[in-house]
Protein backbone atom coordinates (compact mmCIF):
# COMPACT_ATOMS: atom_id res chain seq x y z
CA UNK A 1 0.00 0.00 0.00
CA UNK A 2 1.53 3.63 -0.53
CA UNK A 3 1.54 6.23 1.79
CA UNK A 4 -0.47 9.54 1.18
CA UNK A 5 -0.38 12.74 2.66
CA UNK A 6 -3.18 15.12 2.99
CA UNK A 7 -2.57 18.06 3.44
CA UNK A 8 -2.93 19.55 6.11
CA UNK A 9 -4.11 16.61 8.12
CA UNK A 10 -2.56 12.73 7.86
CA UNK A 11 -5.80 10.52 7.59
CA UNK A 12 -6.89 7.12 6.05
CA UNK A 13 -8.85 6.91 3.78
CA UNK A 14 -9.36 10.59 3.55
CA UNK A 15 -11.28 11.72 6.15
CA UNK A 16 -12.78 14.77 7.66
CA UNK A 17 -14.23 14.77 11.07
CA UNK A 18 -17.27 17.34 11.65
CA UNK A 19 -19.57 17.59 14.67
CA UNK A 20 -23.46 17.38 13.84
CA UNK A 21 -25.08 20.15 13.07
CA UNK A 22 -28.99 19.71 13.67
CA UNK A 23 -31.35 22.62 13.31
CA UNK A 24 -35.24 22.80 14.16
CA UNK A 25 -37.82 24.18 12.38
CA UNK A 26 -41.79 24.61 12.87
CA UNK A 27 -43.89 21.98 11.36
CA UNK A 28 -46.61 24.75 10.83
CA UNK A 29 -47.49 28.46 10.65
CA UNK A 30 -51.31 28.43 10.89
CA UNK A 31 -52.78 30.49 13.06
CA UNK A 32 -54.81 29.11 16.32
CA UNK A 33 -58.26 30.05 17.73
CA UNK A 34 -59.64 28.17 20.40
CA UNK A 35 -63.50 27.64 19.82
CA UNK A 36 -63.85 26.32 23.44
CA UNK A 37 -66.60 23.96 21.99
CA UNK A 38 -68.75 27.07 20.91
CA UNK A 39 -71.51 26.02 18.08
CA UNK A 40 -70.23 26.46 14.41
CA UNK A 41 -73.01 27.27 11.82
CA UNK A 42 -73.55 25.89 8.46
CA UNK A 43 -76.36 28.70 7.68
CA UNK A 44 -77.87 28.31 4.05
CA UNK A 45 -77.96 32.17 3.92
CA UNK A 46 -74.11 31.94 4.20
CA UNK A 47 -73.32 28.93 1.61
CA UNK A 48 -71.72 30.02 -1.56
CA UNK A 49 -71.25 27.09 -4.48
CA UNK A 50 -67.68 28.26 -5.43
CA UNK A 51 -67.25 25.15 -7.66
CA UNK A 52 -70.21 23.35 -9.17
CA UNK A 53 -74.01 24.55 -8.99
CA UNK A 54 -75.29 22.45 -5.69
CA UNK A 55 -72.89 20.63 -4.20
CA UNK A 56 -73.56 17.51 -5.52
CA UNK A 57 -71.07 16.27 -7.91
CA UNK A 58 -67.31 14.65 -7.30
CA UNK A 59 -65.02 17.70 -6.82
CA UNK A 60 -67.76 20.17 -6.21
CA UNK A 61 -66.67 22.81 -3.53
CA UNK A 62 -69.08 24.68 -1.10
CA UNK A 63 -67.71 28.32 1.29
CA UNK A 64 -69.94 28.50 4.28
CA UNK A 65 -68.54 32.20 5.58
CA UNK A 66 -68.66 33.26 8.95
CA UNK A 67 -69.07 29.60 10.66
CA UNK A 68 -68.19 31.19 13.89
CA UNK A 69 -66.52 34.57 14.66
CA UNK A 70 -63.78 34.32 17.98
CA UNK A 71 -62.99 37.78 19.16
CA UNK A 72 -62.87 39.90 16.49
CA UNK A 73 -62.12 37.40 13.83
CA UNK A 74 -64.51 35.87 11.81
CA UNK A 75 -63.47 31.91 10.15
CA UNK A 76 -64.84 30.31 6.92
CA UNK A 77 -65.07 26.87 5.81
CA UNK A 78 -64.70 25.33 2.52
CA UNK A 79 -66.96 22.13 1.73
CA UNK A 80 -65.25 19.49 -1.03
CA UNK A 81 -67.91 16.75 -2.20
CA UNK A 82 -64.80 14.55 -2.57
CA UNK A 83 -66.82 11.41 -3.93
CA UNK A 84 -70.07 9.82 -4.19
CA UNK A 85 -70.42 6.45 -5.64
CA UNK A 86 -73.53 4.02 -5.15
CA UNK A 87 -76.72 6.67 -4.40
CA UNK A 88 -77.53 10.07 -5.28
CA UNK A 89 -78.15 13.18 -3.56
CA UNK A 90 -82.15 13.14 -2.68
CA UNK A 91 -84.29 15.70 -1.04
CA UNK A 92 -86.88 13.87 1.59
CA UNK A 93 -90.17 13.67 1.24
CA UNK A 94 -92.16 16.44 1.79
CA UNK A 95 -89.17 18.47 1.28
CA UNK A 96 -89.83 22.20 2.22
CA UNK A 97 -89.47 24.79 -0.73
CA UNK A 98 -86.15 26.19 -1.99
CA UNK A 99 -83.74 23.24 0.11
CA UNK A 100 -81.21 21.23 -1.38
CA UNK A 101 -80.36 17.98 -0.28
CA UNK A 102 -76.51 18.74 -0.46
CA UNK A 103 -77.99 20.50 2.98
CA UNK A 104 -81.25 20.42 3.79
CA UNK A 105 -82.01 23.13 5.88
CA UNK A 106 -85.34 22.23 6.64
CA UNK A 107 -86.04 21.48 10.55
CA UNK A 108 -88.81 18.96 9.26
CA UNK A 109 -89.34 15.91 6.25
CA UNK A 110 -90.49 12.83 5.96
CA UNK A 111 -89.19 10.13 8.26
CA UNK A 112 -87.19 13.45 10.47
CA UNK A 113 -87.92 16.11 12.76
CA UNK A 114 -86.15 18.74 14.63
CA UNK A 115 -83.45 19.71 11.84
CA UNK A 116 -81.44 22.82 12.33
CA UNK A 117 -80.45 24.86 9.35
CA UNK A 118 -77.12 25.68 11.53
CA UNK A 119 -76.37 21.82 10.73
CA UNK A 120 -74.97 20.20 8.03
CA UNK A 121 -77.22 18.10 6.89
CA UNK A 122 -76.85 15.98 3.25
CA UNK A 123 -79.50 13.66 2.37
CA UNK A 124 -79.26 10.68 0.05
CA UNK A 125 -80.92 7.64 -1.75
CA UNK A 126 -78.71 4.73 -1.88
CA UNK A 127 -78.13 2.05 -3.83
CA UNK A 128 -79.14 -2.18 -2.88
CA UNK A 129 -75.63 -2.82 -2.71
CA UNK A 130 -74.83 0.45 -0.58
CA UNK A 131 -73.08 3.73 -1.51
CA UNK A 132 -71.23 6.22 0.50
CA UNK A 133 -70.21 9.96 -0.12
CA UNK A 134 -66.75 11.62 1.40
CA UNK A 135 -66.63 15.07 2.41
CA UNK A 136 -63.43 17.08 3.28
CA UNK A 137 -63.99 20.17 5.75
CA UNK A 138 -61.40 23.22 5.97
CA UNK A 139 -61.30 26.13 8.27
CA UNK A 140 -59.77 29.26 7.02
CA UNK A 141 -59.63 32.89 7.53
CA UNK A 142 -62.67 34.54 7.30
CA UNK A 143 -62.61 36.38 3.83
CA UNK A 144 -59.52 34.40 2.94
CA UNK A 145 -61.24 32.21 -0.43
CA UNK A 146 -59.29 32.49 -3.59
CA UNK A 147 -61.70 32.06 -6.12
CA UNK A 148 -58.98 31.74 -8.70
CA UNK A 149 -57.01 28.45 -6.65
CA UNK A 150 -60.21 27.57 -4.72
CA UNK A 151 -58.39 27.65 -1.26
CA UNK A 152 -58.08 30.24 1.51
CA UNK A 153 -55.93 30.90 4.17
CA UNK A 154 -55.72 27.71 6.55
CA UNK A 155 -55.97 27.94 10.64
CA UNK A 156 -56.18 25.50 13.63
CA UNK A 157 -59.65 25.99 15.97
CA UNK A 158 -58.78 24.31 19.37
CA UNK A 159 -61.20 22.44 21.65
CA UNK A 160 -64.17 21.26 18.75
CA UNK A 161 -67.55 19.35 19.30
CA UNK A 162 -68.75 17.34 16.15
CA UNK A 163 -72.20 15.56 16.95
CA UNK A 164 -73.35 13.22 14.50
CA UNK A 165 -77.45 12.54 14.97
CA UNK A 166 -79.98 9.79 13.67
CA UNK A 167 -77.35 7.05 12.93
CA UNK A 168 -80.39 4.74 12.54
CA UNK A 169 -82.41 2.84 9.05
CA UNK A 170 -85.26 3.11 6.94
CA UNK A 171 -86.87 0.13 7.83
CA UNK A 172 -85.11 -1.78 4.70
CA UNK A 173 -83.32 -4.83 4.73
CA UNK A 174 -79.70 -3.53 5.16
CA UNK A 175 -80.32 0.17 5.71
CA UNK A 176 -78.06 0.40 8.64
CA UNK A 177 -76.55 3.91 8.40
CA UNK A 178 -72.63 5.00 9.21
CA UNK A 179 -70.50 7.63 9.87
CA UNK A 180 -66.84 7.03 9.33
CA UNK A 181 -64.39 9.88 11.60
CA UNK A 182 -60.61 10.10 11.75
CA UNK A 183 -58.20 12.52 13.75
CA UNK A 184 -60.20 12.52 16.25
CA UNK A 185 -58.70 12.76 19.85
CA UNK A 186 -61.86 11.51 21.78
CA UNK A 187 -65.34 10.08 20.99
CA UNK A 188 -68.50 9.77 22.91
CA UNK A 189 -71.65 7.70 22.73
CA UNK A 190 -73.49 5.43 24.35
CA UNK A 191 -72.15 1.39 25.06
CA UNK A 192 -74.22 -1.68 26.21
CA UNK A 193 -77.98 -1.13 26.67
CA UNK A 194 -79.67 1.52 24.88
CA UNK A 195 -76.90 1.77 22.34
CA UNK A 196 -77.93 1.92 18.64
CA UNK A 197 -73.99 2.30 17.22
CA UNK A 198 -71.15 -0.62 16.65
CA UNK A 199 -67.70 0.71 16.20
CA UNK A 200 -65.46 -1.06 13.72
CA UNK A 201 -61.91 0.28 12.11
CA UNK A 202 -62.81 0.97 8.25
CA UNK A 203 -59.92 -0.24 6.18
CA UNK A 204 -61.58 0.95 3.29
CA UNK A 205 -61.49 4.41 4.30
CA UNK A 206 -58.78 4.09 6.95
CA UNK A 207 -61.28 5.80 9.50
CA UNK A 208 -63.43 4.66 12.56
CA UNK A 209 -66.72 4.18 11.36
CA UNK A 210 -69.64 4.19 13.92
CA UNK A 211 -72.62 1.88 12.20
CA UNK A 212 -76.65 1.56 13.11
CA UNK A 213 -77.00 -2.02 14.85
CA UNK A 214 -80.63 -1.84 13.66
CA UNK A 215 -81.91 -0.80 10.33
CA UNK A 216 -85.39 0.45 12.17
CA UNK A 217 -85.89 4.50 11.52
CA UNK A 218 -85.48 6.94 14.36
CA UNK A 219 -87.32 10.46 13.38
CA UNK A 220 -86.37 11.76 16.88
CA UNK A 221 -82.86 13.28 15.17
CA UNK A 222 -80.89 13.58 18.35
CA UNK A 223 -81.77 10.69 20.35
CA UNK A 224 -79.15 9.35 22.65
CA UNK A 225 -78.84 5.78 21.12
CA UNK A 226 -78.00 7.17 17.31
CA UNK A 227 -75.20 9.77 18.44
CA UNK A 228 -71.96 9.98 18.40
CA UNK A 229 -70.30 12.79 19.81
CA UNK A 230 -66.55 13.61 18.66
CA UNK A 231 -63.96 15.67 20.49
CA UNK A 232 -60.98 17.60 18.84
CA UNK A 233 -57.86 18.74 20.77
CA UNK A 234 -56.93 20.58 17.65
CA UNK A 235 -58.13 20.99 13.84
CA UNK A 236 -57.81 22.60 11.04
CA UNK A 237 -59.62 19.58 8.42
CA UNK A 238 -61.27 16.74 8.87
CA UNK A 239 -62.49 14.06 6.54
CA UNK A 240 -66.11 12.38 6.61
CA UNK A 241 -67.76 9.65 5.67
CA UNK A 242 -71.44 9.03 5.25
CA UNK A 243 -72.95 5.52 3.71
CA UNK A 244 -75.92 3.00 4.09
CA UNK A 245 -77.68 1.45 1.89
CA UNK A 246 -81.23 0.26 -0.09
CA UNK A 247 -82.99 3.81 0.10
CA UNK A 248 -83.30 7.00 2.21
CA UNK A 249 -80.74 8.01 4.09
CA UNK A 250 -80.18 11.49 6.54
CA UNK A 251 -77.09 12.77 7.75
CA UNK A 252 -77.05 15.76 10.57
CA UNK A 253 -73.75 17.08 11.40
CA UNK A 254 -73.66 19.50 14.57
CA UNK A 255 -70.51 21.07 15.63
CA UNK A 256 -70.80 22.24 18.97
CA UNK A 257 -72.22 21.42 22.45
CA UNK A 258 -75.23 19.67 21.11
CA UNK A 259 -78.34 18.58 23.82
CA UNK A 260 -77.56 17.58 26.62
CA UNK A 261 -77.60 13.78 26.38
CA UNK A 262 -80.30 12.12 28.60
CA UNK A 263 -77.80 8.83 29.46
CA UNK A 264 -74.23 9.66 30.40
CA UNK A 265 -72.28 8.63 27.20
CA UNK A 266 -68.94 6.41 27.65
CA UNK A 267 -65.99 8.26 26.60
CA UNK A 268 -63.44 6.00 24.13
CA UNK A 269 -59.94 7.46 23.99
CA UNK A 270 -57.40 6.90 20.69
CA UNK A 271 -53.79 6.10 20.98
CA UNK A 272 -51.73 9.20 21.30
CA UNK A 273 -48.53 9.85 19.38
CA UNK A 274 -46.38 12.41 20.32
CA UNK A 275 -42.86 12.50 18.76
CA UNK A 276 -41.78 15.35 20.52
CA UNK A 277 -42.57 15.36 24.09
CA UNK A 278 -40.06 18.63 24.56
CA UNK A 279 -42.18 21.31 22.24
CA UNK A 280 -45.72 22.08 21.90
CA UNK A 281 -48.03 19.56 19.74
CA UNK A 282 -47.23 16.16 18.46
CA UNK A 283 -44.95 17.07 15.62
CA UNK A 284 -40.84 16.23 15.31
CA UNK A 285 -38.70 18.34 13.28
CA UNK A 286 -35.20 17.15 12.07
CA UNK A 287 -32.87 19.16 9.39
CA UNK A 288 -29.75 16.81 8.73
CA UNK A 289 -26.38 17.00 6.99
CA UNK A 290 -24.69 13.74 7.66
CA UNK A 291 -25.72 11.32 10.73
CA UNK A 292 -29.15 9.74 10.40
CA UNK A 293 -31.84 11.59 11.84
CA UNK A 294 -34.10 9.84 15.49
CA UNK A 295 -37.35 10.67 14.14
CA UNK A 296 -38.60 11.00 17.75
CA UNK A 297 -37.08 12.96 20.51
CA UNK A 298 -38.11 13.13 24.43
CA UNK A 299 -39.57 10.39 26.27
CA UNK A 300 -42.82 8.15 26.64
CA UNK A 301 -43.82 9.67 22.63
CA UNK A 302 -46.81 6.96 22.67
CA UNK A 303 -49.63 7.16 25.38
CA UNK A 304 -53.29 6.36 25.62
CA UNK A 305 -53.32 2.56 24.61
CA UNK A 306 -53.98 -0.66 26.21
CA UNK A 307 -50.75 -2.65 24.96
CA UNK A 308 -53.10 -4.23 21.54
CA UNK A 309 -51.49 -2.27 18.30
CA UNK A 310 -52.06 -3.73 15.35
CA UNK A 311 -50.72 -1.37 12.73
CA UNK A 312 -47.90 1.32 12.38
CA UNK A 313 -48.01 3.65 9.15
CA UNK A 314 -45.50 5.98 7.77
CA UNK A 315 -47.41 8.28 4.67
CA UNK A 316 -46.08 10.55 2.18
CA UNK A 317 -45.89 11.96 -0.65
CA UNK A 318 -43.60 10.14 -3.43
CA UNK A 319 -42.42 13.62 -5.28
CA UNK A 320 -41.15 14.62 -2.32
CA UNK A 321 -38.73 11.98 -2.02
CA UNK A 322 -35.86 13.40 -4.53
CA UNK A 323 -33.06 11.21 -3.60
CA UNK A 324 -34.86 7.68 -4.57
CA UNK A 325 -33.41 4.95 -2.63
CA UNK A 326 -30.55 6.74 -1.19
CA UNK A 327 -33.32 8.05 1.32
CA UNK A 328 -33.81 5.45 4.15
CA UNK A 329 -35.17 4.88 7.42
CA UNK A 330 -32.99 2.29 9.65
CA UNK A 331 -34.50 0.97 12.07
CA UNK A 332 -31.16 -0.41 13.90
CA UNK A 333 -28.06 1.48 14.40
CA UNK A 334 -25.65 0.00 13.16
CA UNK A 335 -28.52 -1.21 10.27
CA UNK A 336 -27.96 -4.90 8.44
CA UNK A 337 -28.86 -4.26 4.50
CA UNK A 338 -31.68 -6.36 5.08
CA UNK A 339 -33.42 -3.94 8.15
CA UNK A 340 -32.66 -0.51 6.05
CA UNK A 341 -36.21 0.62 4.63
CA UNK A 342 -35.63 2.12 1.64
CA UNK A 343 -37.77 4.87 0.04
CA UNK A 344 -38.51 6.07 -3.63
CA UNK A 345 -40.46 2.69 -4.23
CA UNK A 346 -42.83 2.31 -6.95
CA UNK A 347 -44.35 -1.02 -6.34
CA UNK A 348 -45.43 -3.34 -3.46
CA UNK A 349 -43.07 -5.22 -1.66
CA UNK A 350 -42.50 -6.79 2.01
CA UNK A 351 -39.45 -7.41 4.38
CA UNK A 352 -38.49 -7.59 8.25
CA UNK A 353 -36.81 -6.91 10.70
CA UNK A 354 -36.11 -7.45 14.26
CA UNK A 355 -35.22 -5.36 17.68
CA UNK A 356 -35.08 -7.01 21.06
CA UNK A 357 -35.79 -10.56 19.64
CA UNK A 358 -39.27 -8.78 18.28
CA UNK A 359 -40.21 -9.02 14.62
CA UNK A 360 -41.49 -6.17 12.48
CA UNK A 361 -43.17 -6.65 9.33
CA UNK A 362 -42.49 -3.78 6.94
CA UNK A 363 -45.02 -3.77 3.56
CA UNK A 364 -43.93 -0.86 1.60
CA UNK A 365 -47.50 -0.06 0.14
CA UNK A 366 -47.37 2.72 -3.59
CA UNK A 367 -50.47 4.49 -3.49
CA UNK A 368 -52.00 5.01 -6.80
CA UNK A 369 -52.32 8.63 -6.22
CA UNK A 370 -48.78 9.03 -5.54
CA UNK A 371 -49.09 8.86 -1.31
CA UNK A 372 -47.15 6.07 -0.36
CA UNK A 373 -47.48 4.29 2.70
CA UNK A 374 -44.57 1.95 5.00
CA UNK A 375 -46.86 -0.53 7.08
CA UNK A 376 -45.40 -1.72 9.81
CA UNK A 377 -47.79 -4.83 11.90
CA UNK A 378 -46.48 -7.89 14.06
CA UNK A 379 -46.19 -11.37 12.93
CA UNK A 380 -48.75 -12.09 14.89
CA UNK A 381 -51.77 -11.00 17.14
CA UNK A 382 -50.60 -7.44 18.31
CA UNK A 383 -47.99 -5.20 19.12
CA UNK A 384 -47.63 -3.99 23.34
CA UNK A 385 -46.51 -0.08 23.70
CA UNK A 386 -43.46 -1.04 24.84
CA UNK A 387 -42.39 -2.98 21.61
CA UNK A 388 -43.95 0.02 19.66
CA UNK A 389 -42.26 2.97 21.62
CA UNK A 390 -38.98 0.56 21.28
CA UNK A 391 -39.46 0.64 17.33
CA UNK A 392 -40.07 4.60 16.85
CA UNK A 393 -37.45 5.34 19.29
CA UNK A 394 -35.01 2.93 17.47
CA UNK A 395 -36.08 4.68 13.69
CA UNK A 396 -33.97 7.10 12.24
CA UNK A 397 -34.11 8.71 8.49
CA UNK A 398 -31.04 8.66 6.77
CA UNK A 399 -30.05 10.18 2.85
CA UNK A 400 -26.99 8.38 1.68
CA UNK A 401 -26.96 10.89 -1.51
CA UNK A 402 -23.97 13.52 -1.66
CA UNK A 403 -25.09 16.46 -1.10
CA UNK A 404 -28.73 15.83 -0.31
CA UNK A 405 -31.42 17.49 -2.44
CA UNK A 406 -32.76 20.44 -0.61
CA UNK A 407 -36.79 20.07 0.50
CA UNK A 408 -38.51 19.01 2.97
CA UNK A 409 -39.74 15.48 3.72
CA UNK A 410 -43.06 14.62 5.50
CA UNK A 411 -44.04 11.55 7.13
CA UNK A 412 -47.68 11.40 8.68
CA UNK A 413 -47.24 8.71 11.47
CA UNK A 414 -50.24 7.12 13.25
CA UNK A 415 -50.81 4.03 15.55
CA UNK A 416 -53.69 1.63 15.17
CA UNK A 417 -55.65 0.28 18.02
CA UNK A 418 -58.90 -1.74 18.10
CA UNK A 419 -60.88 0.61 15.70
CA UNK A 420 -59.14 4.27 16.90
CA UNK A 421 -56.59 5.36 14.78
CA UNK A 422 -54.32 8.08 16.45
CA UNK A 423 -54.00 11.84 15.03
CA UNK A 424 -51.28 11.28 12.71
CA UNK A 425 -47.87 13.23 14.31
CA UNK A 426 -45.72 14.80 11.47
CA UNK A 427 -41.78 13.95 11.51
CA UNK A 428 -40.50 16.50 8.86
CA UNK A 429 -36.98 15.44 7.59
CA UNK A 430 -34.90 18.10 5.76
CA UNK A 431 -31.25 18.61 4.27
CA UNK A 432 -30.21 21.90 6.36
CA UNK A 433 -25.99 22.07 5.73
CA UNK A 434 -24.18 24.57 4.67
CA UNK A 435 -22.40 24.22 1.20
CA UNK A 436 -19.35 21.82 2.72
CA UNK A 437 -15.96 23.78 1.12
CA UNK A 438 -13.23 20.96 1.23
CA UNK A 439 -9.47 21.83 0.05
CA UNK A 440 -5.92 21.12 -0.15
CA UNK A 441 -3.49 18.91 -1.96
CA UNK A 442 -2.36 15.16 -1.58
CA UNK A 443 1.30 14.25 -2.44
CA UNK A 444 1.84 10.79 -3.33
CA UNK A 445 5.81 10.12 -3.05
CA UNK A 446 5.92 6.73 -4.98
CA UNK A 447 7.89 8.36 -7.57
CA UNK A 448 9.12 11.08 -5.81
CA UNK A 449 7.13 13.49 -7.47
CA UNK A 450 9.20 13.16 -10.91
CA UNK A 451 6.35 14.40 -12.87
CA UNK A 452 4.58 16.49 -10.00
CA UNK A 453 1.41 14.34 -10.90
CA UNK A 454 -0.93 11.50 -8.46
CA UNK A 455 -1.03 8.63 -9.50
CA UNK A 456 -3.57 8.56 -12.87
CA UNK A 457 -3.62 10.23 -16.05
CA UNK A 458 -2.69 14.04 -16.53
CA UNK A 459 -6.15 15.04 -16.59
CA UNK A 460 -7.62 13.51 -13.35
CA UNK A 461 -6.45 11.72 -10.62
CA UNK A 462 -7.81 8.42 -12.04
CA UNK A 463 -10.70 8.26 -10.61
CA UNK A 464 -9.74 9.37 -7.11
CA UNK A 465 -11.80 11.03 -4.94
CA UNK A 466 -10.99 12.94 -1.54
CA UNK A 467 -14.29 11.85 0.85
CA UNK A 468 -15.55 14.20 4.18
CA UNK A 469 -16.50 11.58 6.57
CA UNK A 470 -18.55 12.26 9.17
CA UNK A 471 -17.78 10.26 12.99
CA UNK A 472 -20.33 7.96 12.22
CA UNK A 473 -18.74 6.37 9.15
CA UNK A 474 -21.26 8.88 6.53
CA UNK A 475 -19.96 10.54 3.88
CA UNK A 476 -20.72 14.17 3.63
CA UNK A 477 -18.84 15.61 0.65
CA UNK A 478 -17.15 14.20 -2.19
CA UNK A 479 -14.48 16.15 -4.44
CA UNK A 480 -12.29 14.52 -7.07
CA UNK A 481 -8.38 15.14 -7.08
CA UNK A 482 -7.13 16.71 -9.68
CA UNK A 483 -3.53 15.48 -11.46
CA UNK A 484 -1.56 17.75 -9.88
CA UNK A 485 -2.71 16.59 -6.15
CA UNK A 486 -5.27 19.57 -5.64
CA UNK A 487 -8.80 19.19 -4.43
Amino acid sequence: MKKSLLNPFFLWPFALVLSSLMLVVPAYSQQVFDANFANIDFLAANKVHKVGTNGSAAGNITLYTNVITIGSQQIDCIVTTVSISGGTFTLPGSAAGGTIPFDYSSSTGTGMSANLDRYFAPTFSWDVAGGSCKFLFQFILGGSYNNTTNTGTNVILQNVYLNTYDIDGNGGTNSNQYNDFGEFNSAQLLTGTGSNIIVSYSAATGLTRFRSSTNANTTAVTADANRIRIIYTTVSHFEIVVGGANGAAYYFLDIGQGPVWTTTPTTLSVPVLDLNTGTTGIDNTGSFCKDPVSITAGATNLTGTVGTISAIDFVFERATILNGTQEMFIPNSPASSTDTIKLGFTSNSTQNFTLSSVTYNVAKIAGGTGVDTIRITPTSGTFTTAQVEAMLDAMKYYNGRVPASSGTRNFEITVLEGAYKSVPAVFAASFGCPPLNISGNVYNDADGMTDNQIDGTGSNGGGTYINLVSAAGYVLSSKAIAADGTF
